[in-house]
C-alpha cells in the first residue's frame, strides 16, 4: 500500500512501501487528481507501520496465517454478510483461527491501533518520455522503484 499525501514543495509525503514493479493506470477523471498531488521531484518521507497492543497483535498475526493459508474461508464468510456498514466488524466465524474471546480482543484493540513512523527515507518522482511518471525510493521505500503511474 502507498500512502502519498502532498500539496506543495513544504509538505512531507508518507509512503508505505509496495512491491514493485507495478503499473497503474488511472482514469482520466484521476489524472488530474494524479498531476496535482504528485509533484516531479524528491520528497522527504515516513515509513509508517501499524503499532497495536502487543496481546492484540499476537493474535493479529494468528488471524492473518490462518486466513492466509485458507483465503476461501475468508472471502465466503465476507460474502454472507456483504450487508455489513463501513466501520461494522466482521461477525466472528471459527475459520478465522482464533477463538472468539481473542477475536473480540483483537476487534477492541481497533481503538488503540494507530501508525507509528518506522523509517525515513526519500520517494522519488520523475517524468518519462510520455506522460508517465516513475516512482523510486531509497531504503525500504526501495519497494517502489520501478513503479509507473500513468496520468
Amino acid at each position: 500500500v502507498l500512502f502519498a499525501c502532498g500539496c506543495d514543495s513544504s509538505t512531507k509525503t508518507t509512503a508505505q512501501p509496495t512491491p514493485n514493479p507495478r503499473s497503474a493506470t488511472a482514469s482520466s477523471e484521476t489524472n488530474e487528481l494524479l498531476r496535482r498531488v504528485l509533484k516531479v521531484g524528491d520528497v522527504d518521507a515516513k515509513i509508517l507501520e501499524m503499532e497495536m497492543p502487543p496481546e492484540a497483535a499476537e493474535i493479529m498475526d494468528r488471524f492473518s496465517m490462518a486466513i492466509a493459508a485458507h483465503p476461501e474461508g475468508l472471502q465466503e464468510h465476507l460474502a454472507n454478510h456483504s450487508d455489513l456498514k463501513p466501520g461494522e466488524p466482521l461477525p466472528y466465524h471459527r475459520k478465522m483461527g482464533i477463538s472468539e474471546d481473542e477475536y473480540n480482543t483483537m476487534v477492541a484493540a481497533k481503538s488503540e491501533t494507530r501508525l507509528v513512523p518506522t523509517d525515513a527515507c526519500t520517494v522519488s518522482i520523475r517524468p518519462t518520455h510520455d506522460t508517465r511518471l516513475m516512482i523510486s525510493g531509497t531504503g525500504r521505500a526501495s519497494a517502489l522503484n520501478g513503479l509507473i503511474i500513468d496520468t
